[in-house]
């Protein structure tokens, strides 16, 4: 109840600020200008970062959520984590299966308790950075 009635107020405050402006105001004629976002590019992936997994269904989760835009690699035992860690200037893992080992100091993994819970823009801030960026390269464009 709390939560519809959190929504309820949200919603009218807009519906308020909405009527506040005549039907021919200067603001409603700004915002016939305003045009939707374009999509971030689909292309879009990071080399510099891996995920890696020890748990079999911790990686098909990671795979499903994550591989479109970056690594995710099953490791068999610590000497392939090290291996395929020191390859990569970011790890992130989502189990704590190699976590209980002594790692080489050169290595520091990101670690996230629960895959479930993890955003997208926790493991890729590079994805909702995107469109800001493109609007950058956009505007130094020469013309």
């Amino acid at each position: 109840m709390d939560l519809i009635q959190e929504r309820q107020a949200f919603v009218r405050e807009y519906l308020e600020l909405g009527n506040a402006f005549p039907e021919n105001s200067e603001f409603l004629k700004l915002l016939t200008r305003v045009s939707e976002l374009r999509p971030v590019p689909g292309n879009l992936r990071v080399r510099d970062r891996i995920i890696l997994c020890g748990d079999s269904k911790t990686l098909e989760a990671a795979r499903e959520k994550f591989q479109a835009f970056l690594s995710v690699q099953a490791v068999e035992n610590l000497s392939e984590f090290v291996d395929l860690a020191r390859g990569y200037s970011s790890v992130i893992v989502f189990d704590d299966t190699y976590l209980g080992f002594d790692l080489p100091e050169d290595i520091e993994p990101e670690y996230f308790r629960d895959i479930s819970r993890a955003e997208l823009w926790q493991v890729l801030p590079e994805k909702e950075l995107a469109f800001f960026l493109r609007g950058i390269w956009t505007a130094s464009a020469p013309a």
